[in-house]
């Protein structure tokens, strides 16, 4: 049996437990913003709102059962997870549904508490975009300190979103359940939300705090839930705002921060308390970064030093594999792990240093040059066959994904654009018409309007004018057919996501430079509002403006941890995309998004050229300790490639940085 309480215009379902089940809105009928075991199999009782754990020197234990329970206007129970130590919970609803966990110490002995989890299971996870879409959830989670809260954002980003503010006590952390290789990667899983995670992450979020409970001592967190249209007037209703306007600088300058500012003069991420007069903190987390083309400079020189898989013999020994920053060792055999291997996402080495080469920022042009022109070898020998499709790695054999082609269509379009080889050019072409031979139409492969756009300009300028008819009405015909489709978008190795939601606009607005019309504006309308929903405006330079991405550590990084991985370097796709938009289509919004994500995504890599595949995000995941850099540098550089090179405007994301597009040459 369940009961139904109000939440404003919505409503609760609470079981006899006293858990919550559902809670619904009239204006989302198909969404229940919770996880249940129809929209996830996987899911189970343990994991309903409002359960969760604790970690003690008293002993430990999980608070899902209740030991006393009454339900009438309000519902309040108690739970006993540890011996001595006690949980009450109360629920009150209305036009706001307010909750409050108060964690005592019923023992004679002081308590300290390592964690204290409460779950929060909002319904974000993908499957066919005609469903979730409408059915579930972006959930954007902040916990910092006395400024915390959640967000459940529906996926098309119509309102109102559920929102989750912290009026009482600290939150300080967040962590991850239910994401390993059986759930995989539509799955976000179990948010929980946390006073203290110090028993598991004690580093996490810039420090966890340590709570020690005296006898009769009580731990409170208490929120309160609504439906708001308006999420940012909802989170500013409670409290003042700390006040961020940015999140990043480069080394030496100033970043205000509330009435104070922070400078550092050493790359990296500060994490920055502020007071309350209530006598509770927040934390924000500013960037201060190496400027970006001392950056380029140095990862240019690593790649050259470190990725060349010079162990090889012949052509093979040109290739850019995988590095262990760790270990100092390179991965030069993917041993059957395709997001290992010596192609696909490895691409983006040398396209970063062709992309750094046209700007002036290597410092060794001749090794640069070497380097490329091997890379091209070794790539023609190796990787594009005969009918110009891209294999997955010089040694294998089988089905060449249609996401490598545009990547390396551009490769050899920037090759041509840099050296003026005809045949560099007539490559690119016969990747891109391979593409759409083999049923790209209906693909939303990564930077596809870009390399299309690029190689048909090249096209123009080097008299190959039948060449670029070809691409641009190939670009034309793929982004119509998208707009056709609507919401029925086809599945790729992730049902539904960022990385397909952005290409997405930029195959759309790509068409629309070519043929301007009102079926392509009102897709890209439509589609800029889906690419906003993935992304918050928590004040921390990994997350403020950076879309939702939660899986590519497992895939791609050596400790083989799910996500959330922030940023993740396919989140410059956004700005990319937004930079593209038809005037018209522009939004603050946008602005806000290209400056954030643009900067966030230099946070991976370090001054001395070292770098990062994925920052594992919250505190644990699946009780591994997170909020961590995995040791693996693999496929970032396609992030940073991609900050320089143009989009289908002539654009770049480095703009928003301060650095202006250089002129490109056509030979």
């Amino acid at each position: 049996m369940t009961h139904e309480f109000r939440c404003g215009d919505g409503t609760v379902e609470v079981g006899d437990d006293g858990l919550v089940h559902a809670v619904r809105h009239p204006r989302h009928p198909e969404l229940n913003a919770l996880l249940d075991e129809q929209s996830a199999p996987w899911f189970g009782p343990d994991w309903r709102w409002g359960t969760g754990f604790v970690i003690s020197d008293l002993g430990s234990g999980r608070f899902a059962a209740p030991h006393t329970m009454s339900i009438t206007s309000d519902v309040t129970g108690t739970y006993e997870p540890a011996p001595g130590l006690q949980v009450e919970v109360t629920r009150a609803f209305g036009d706001l549904w307010r909750e409050r966990y108060v964690l005592r110490n019923l023992a004679d002995r002081p308590a300290r508490i390592g964690s204290f989890a409460i779950n929060t299971p909002l319904a974000d996870a993908y499957g066919p975009a005609r469903t979730v879409l409408s059915t579930n959830l972006h959930a954007q989670v902040w916990t910092g300190g006395a400024e915390s809260w959640l967000v459940g954002v529906r996926m098309d980003g119509t309102p109102p979103a559920l929102v989750l503010d912290l009026v009482e006590g600290e939150l300080w952390a967040y962590s991850i359940s239910g994401r390993h290789q059986f759930t995989s990667s539509n799955v976000r899983g179990v948010i929980s939300l946390h006073a203290t995670d110090e028993a598991r992450a004690p580093h996490a979020f810039g420090g966890q705090p340590a709570v020690v409970l005296e006898p009769g001592e009580e731990l409170r967190v208490g929120w309160e839930l609504g439906w708001y249209d308006d999420v940012p007037a909802a989170l500013a209703g409670h409290r003042a705002t700390i006040a961020v306007p940015s999140l990043a600088a480069p080394i030496g300058d100033p970043i205000a921060v509330g009435d104070s500012s922070v400078v550092a003069h050493e790359h990296g991420v500060s994490h920055v308390d502020v007071p309350h007069s209530d006598g509770r903190r927040s934390r924000v987390a500013v960037l201060h970064h190496t400027p970006i083309d001392e950056l380029v400079r140095r990862r240019v020189a690593a790649i050259i030093g470190k990725h060349r898989a010079i162990e090889r013999q012949g052509s093979r020994a040109a290739a850019f594999v995988p590095y262990d920053v760790e270990r100092g060792l390179r991965l030069t055999h993917d041993l059957g792990w395709a997001d290992w291997s010596d192609a696909r996402e490895r691409v983006g080495m040398p396209l970063l240093l062709v992309a750094a080469r046209q700007r002036g920022w290597v410092d060794d042009l001749a090794e640069v040059d070497e380097n490329l022109q091997a890379y091209k070898a070794f790539c023609l020998e190796h990787l594009i066959t005969s009918e110009h499709r891209i294999r997955n790695s010089s040694t294998a054999d089988g089905h060449a994904r249609l996401y490598n082609s545009p990547w390396f269509a551009l490769l050899f379009a920037e090759l041509f654009a840099t050296y003026g080889s005809r045949d560099d050019l007539l490559t690119a072409v016969a990747i891109l018409d391979r593409y759409y031979a083999d049923g790209g139409e209906r693909f939303l492969a990564i930077t596809i309007a870009e390399a299309a756009t690029r190689v048909a300009a090249l096209c123009d300028g080097a008299a190959l004018p039948t060449e670029a008819s070809r691409v641009r009405q190939s670009l034309l015909s793929h982004g119509r057919t998208l707009a056709a489709l609507g919401t029925d978008l086809p599945e790729h190795e992730v049902s539904y996501e960022q990385s397909m939601t952005a290409p997405l606009l930029s195959i759309l607005s790509g068409a629309w430079r070519i043929s301007p019309d009102d079926e392509l504006v009102q897709a890209m309308r439509t589609v800029t509002e889906w690419l906003l929903a993935f992304a918050g405006r928590q004040p921390h330079v990994r997350l403020r403006n950076v879309p939702i991405r939660h899986w590519d550590g497992f895939w791609f990084g050596r400790l083989r941890l799910y996500g959330d991985t922030f940023p993740h370097y396919w989140s410059i796709l956004s700005p990319r995309a937004l930079l593209d938009l038809p005037p018209e289509l522009d939004t603050p919004r946008a602005t806000e998004i290209i400056r954030d994500v643009t900067a966030a995504n230099l946070v991976d890599f370090t001054p001395d050229g070292n770098a990062s595949c994925a920052f594992l995000f919250p505190s644990c995941i699946d009780d591994q300790p997170g909020y961590r850099t995995d040791p693996l540098a693999n496929d970032q550089d396609l992030g940073l490639a991609l900050t320089l090179l143009p989009g289908t405007s002539g654009h770049a994301p480095a703009e928003a940085l301060g650095q202006p597009q250089p002129k490109r040459p056509l030979t």
